[in-house]
Order: structure tokens, then sequence, then C-alpha cells
């Protein structure tokens, strides 16, 4: 483009000057030609037609003048709408540390708040509350969530627990419309008051009927400036597999909000399977239908297994199907027995470890398989350092070592489910834990069962 400027700018123009001459000289002949002579009184009739032509035009633009409208200056442009975003309706659900000013990063999981049968409701798992000592709930605009959890209500066959909201208005401000129209927040109350005074007030005056003279106020609506999510009910006549699910949540803890895609993989009554990639810290988050826009269930498990590889199957409950409620009465209580569970999960895991040979005593937590791990090694040293009688071999002492070890571990399986279950006790309170504990007494028999088989490993 430059050289083409460039050009264009210093083309010669010796051609365009003798052209310029050669049209001048031109013209000047054309002007030295004597005009024809012109008839007498033309000019006289020129001028008068070009007057009366003038003057025409003149009135016709006074008659008919039309004063030019002022501009007026544009209205300002209306702020654009508050986009509704899901995001709004996340609640990151952490653990507080000892000096309540860092929430740890290890302990975590989603919430969400829906409105339910007329009430606005804080969502989670069970098992996410049950996992924190103080949990502290927070909104992605930095809003806290004040629930008591003395009110908290468990699903009675479901991993789902809800609890109404006590400062819902604040994190969603009740907006009040005007016949469409966004009018400033006020009190419904006041302004409904306000409207009714002025009525009275000119019936009075007027003298003529109610009816007549009462002015039509306009009809005032409420709404949320947010909107909560919202329960899609009849999933299984709404939902097909296939179907599109979003899925927002607190994953691995890390108090961010994450969106993951995913499909509908098979549905039944109450729980169905999709293909969102969920992570650990996404317990509790909402399964949103994208066709709806509404919540169809509550993201709770996962389904690990190996078929020559490493598989795993993604499950939520649903949340339209829920009819059995129980209520917690006091959340010291629901901790106490929460802690009780803990233990009897924590003995598992060891008893699994040591079921498959483990023997070092560093490696378990349970308090009273440590003891029996103790017992162990003291009746061994003793042996092995001449302590004890030797009126029998040294290698039968070892085996009833051992053999003891092994009776004191099986008596351990049963020991602390047995009093978790007793009809006695009722230990368990709530049924969500007395489920847990039966899934529990299930791996517990797996375990009887690896370690009858590994007796002579052990020892």
């Amino acid at each position: 483009m430059t050289d083409r400027i460039q050009l264009l700018g210093d083309e010669d123009n010796s051609s365009q000057d003798s052209q310029a001459e050669q049209f001048a000289s031109e013209r000047l002949n054309r002007g030295s030609r004597t005009p024809p002579p012109r008839k007498p009184g033309s000019e006289m009739l020129l001028i008068s037609l070009l007057f009366f032509l003038l003057a025409g035009g003149g009135v016709y633009l006074y008659l008919n003048y039309v004063e030019p409208a002022k501009k007026t200056e544009a209205p300002p442009p209306k702020p654009p709408a508050a986009v509704e975003d899901n995001r709004n309706n996340i609640v990151l659900i952490q653990g507080r540390s000892p000096n309540e000013t860092y929430m740890s990063y290890q302990e975590g999981g989603t919430g969400f708040i829906m409105e339910w049968k007329g009430k606005v409701f804080l969502v989670t798992n069970i098992h996410v509350l049950a996992g924190l000592d103080e949990p502290h709930f927070l909104t992605l605009s930095g809003k806290e969530v004040d629930v008591n959890l003395d009110n908290l209500f468990l699903a009675r066959d479901e991993d789902v627990a809800i609890v109404a909201i006590d400062n819902y208005r604040d994190i969603f401000p009740e907006r009040v419309e005007h016949g469409g129209d966004d009018a400033p927040k006020a009190d419904a109350a006041a302004d409904t008051a306000e409207v009714a005074d002025t009525t009275e007030d000119k019936t009075a005056d007027s003298g003529t009927d109610k009816k007549a003279a009462a002015p039509v106020a306009k009809k005032k609506t409420k709404a949320y400036a947010y909107q909560p999510f919202e329960l899609l009910e009849n999933v299984e006549f709404e939902v097909d597999d296939g179907d599109k699910i979003t899925v927002y949540g607190n994953t691995l803890g890390k108090r961010l909000v994450q969106e993951r895609k995913g499909n509908i993989k098979g549905m039944g009554h109450n729980i169905f399977r999709h293909t969102a990639k969920v992570e650990p810290g996404n317990s509790g988050s909402p399964v949103i239908h994208d066709n709806t826009g509404d919540v169809i269930g509550i993201v709770t498990y996962a389904v690990f297994y190996f078929e020559g590889e490493f598989k795993k199957e993604m499950y939520a409950y649903r949340l339209d199907n829920i009819e059995h409620w129980e209520a917690v009465g006091s959340w010291d209580r629901f901790k106490h027995i929460s802690e009780k569970y803990d233990a009897i999960q924590q003995r598992t895991y060891d008893l699994w470890a040591l079921s498959n040979g483990e023997m070092d005593i560093n490696v378990y937590k349970d308090i009273k398989l440590r003891n029996v791990f103790n017992t162990l090694n003291d009746r061994l040293e003793d042996i092995r350092s001449g302590r004890v009688a030797h009126s029998t071999n040294t290698g039968d002492m070892a085996s009833r070592a051992y053999q003891h070890f092994l009776t004191s571990v099986e008596n351990l399986l049963w020991e602390d489910i047995s009093t978790f279950l007793s009809d006695t006790t009722r230990e368990w309170g709530y049924n969500y834990f007395r489920i847990q504990v039966l899934e529990q007494k299930e791996y517990r028999e797996y375990i009887r069962q690896n370690i009858e088989m590994n007796r002579f490993v052990l020892k």
C-alpha cells in the first residue's frame, strides 16, 4: 500500500498541464464569438416572472411553516437486569480450624439453596455434616448462611439432610414489583397500608360510591432478586436417559465452585446414575436437569471396581421421592452418634489391613486393636528374654500367644457393632447411622473370612 501511495504522489503532471492550456485556449476562442442578438422586452418579462416565483414561494413557506421539534436528550439506558447465575445457590461447606480464622482445605463438601414446599432450605448430604465438627456455610457472594442445626432433618432412607435457612432474605432480597415494573425495595406491608389510607381518604371526601371513587391501585407482586433452585417433581416422567445435566460443587474441598457436565445413565426409584466427573468435595452438589433448569437430585457416592481396568460409576439420590424425615433434635447428640460411627469405620479399616498381613502397630489408629498388639508384643518379648517359666516348648508358648492375639482380634470384629445396634442402648439413634453400621457389619464378615484364611500367615 505504501508503494502504491508513493507512485500516485510522484506521477508526472506535464501532460495534464498541456491539456489544461489547450482547454483554456478553447474557452478563450469560444468566448470571443459574437452572441446572437436578443429580442426587445425579453429581459423585462424574465425579471417579472422571477419576481412572482420568489413571492409565491415566500407566501407558501409562511403559511405552511412548522416549528421544528426541539431535540431532547435520550434517557440514560436502564441498567441490565441481573442475570440469574445458578452458582449463587451453591453453598461451600467447610470445617473451621481451631483458631476459627481459616477453613481447612482437607475437609469440605457442598450444599445448595432450594425452595421446597414453600420454604427455603439448605440441602446437603448427611455424611458431609457428620464429617465436620463445626461446619461453616458460605455462598459464592461471600454471605454466610445462618442455620440452626438443632432443627436439622434427615431423610430416613437416603443420605440427604435439610435445614431451613434463617437469613434467606439477606441472601435473596425481596423485590417488590408494580404491574411488572421494578420498584424500589421497600417493606411490602407498609406500601400496602399507604395505598389503603389514600383510597379511604379520597372516598370520604368525594361523598360518592366507594367503588367509583376509589383509585385503581397497581397490583403488587413479590419476587426474589435471585431465585433459589426449584425441585423437579415426577423425575421419571420428565427425565430420560441421555439427558444433559450440570453439577456445581466444591470440588476437592478447595472452596471453589466448579462446573461438571454429564448425562443421565440410568434411573431408579430413589437413585440415578450419571456421567458428570465429580470428585471428593462434590458430595452434596445439586444435579441440575439442563432442559428444565431444576434440581433432580444430589451427588452422593461413587462405586469403584476393576474389570481389566479401573472403573468408576457416579450415583446421586433423587429428591422428589423422599417421604420420611427424622428430626435431629440436638446437634450435640447427632455429633456424638456420628463419632461413634466414625470409630466403627476406623476399626474396619484397621482390621482389613490386619487381615491382609500388616503387622506394624504404628499403622493402626483403633485404641483397642493397638492394645491387643501391645499385649502380643509383650508376651513374645517375655518368651524371647526368658522371663517366663520354660515348662513348655518356647515355640508352643509363642503359638499360644498368637492364638490369644487372633481370638482377641475376632472379638473386636463384633464388639462395637453389637453395642451400637443393641436394642437396650439404642446407640444408633438415627436410621442413617444404623444403615451405615449394618454395611460395616457386612465388611467385617469379609474380614473375618480373610483372617480365617490367613491365620498361619499372621502367626
